[in-house]
């Protein structure tokens, strides 16, 4: 069911280090006018097709530092389409959020953190010795799962989860797929996923086929808005489009 919904965690946590910043975030196309909700060009702006959902699963997402900032980032995307299942905190190695502890506490849930664990033990030598459950499936156990998402680049998710102690307690989720449809910011390493890639797998593993398709159909419609701000030209619009318009009507 589609739901009004207000902007969600993401763009709070966004104003906020905007207000708090001491110097100014320069990347590529910085000089460009910006939607400032969707972060895309004014003229490839993707508001009319932001959809709301409802979904059992929960996400967190964990940003590293300079992720809030990023137009490419596609972690934002899993809040607007499940803003009332979605909770965005600033990474912390040693001082998490109090109110980030608190849910990962919350009965009811099984926290899975969403990293390729067993990649990183096979393709970096340098990895320490660390022991860390791994899960390939969720528990049938009745709790609903809450996804912990590490958003940043792989090296930076790789230091994440192997230097945040309090993140110990917690399994990794992990999953083989192909075909990665990210065109945006690409990984040379073939089990790297995009945020938002991970996350509508993890909705399919959970059983939320419906809320799986709508992430990846606003995955498709950003992906095809970027690539056409960075050409200067419109997009064309196709079935992503036509679904999400439908669900919003």
């Amino acid at each position: 069911m589609a739901l009004d919904s207000p902007l969600h965690s993401f763009y709070s946590l966004r104003q906020q280090r905007l207000t708090t910043a001491t110097k100014e975030f320069r990347a590529r196309g910085a000089a460009l006018k910006r939607c400032e909700t969707c972060l895309l060009g004014i003229d490839t702006c993707i508001c009319n097709w932001i959809p709301r959902y409802h979904c059992d699963a929960e996400f967190i997402l964990l940003l590293h530092n300079n992720e809030v900032y990023k137009p490419t980032n596609t972690g934002r995307l899993i809040g607007d389409c499940f803003p009332n299942n979605s909770h965005c905190f600033l990474w912390s190695r040693t001082q998490p959020d109090a109110d980030l502890l608190q849910l990962l506490t919350r009965p009811g849930y099984t926290n899975y953190i969403v990293y390729p664990w067993e990649n990183e033990k096979t393709n970096n030598q340098d990895t320490p010795d660390l022991k860390k459950d791994v899960v390939q499936s969720l528990a049938d156990d009745g709790t609903k799962p809450c996804f912990i998402l590490l958003d940043g680049t792989w090296k930076q998710a790789g230091r994440m989860v192997k230097l945040s102690r309090w993140l110990d307690a917690y399994a990794c989720l992990h999953f083989s797929e192909e075909g990665r449809n990210y065109a945006v910011r690409k990984s040379h390493l073939e089990h790297c996923l995009s945020t938002a890639e991970a996350a509508a797998i993890c909705l399919r593993m959970a059983g939320e086929v419906k809320a799986s398709e709508i992430l990846i159909d606003y995955f498709t419609v950003f992906n095809q808005h970027y690539l056409a701000t960075r050409r200067v030209k419109m997009p064309a619009q196709g079935e992503s489009h036509k679904r999400l318009a439908e669900l919003r009507n």
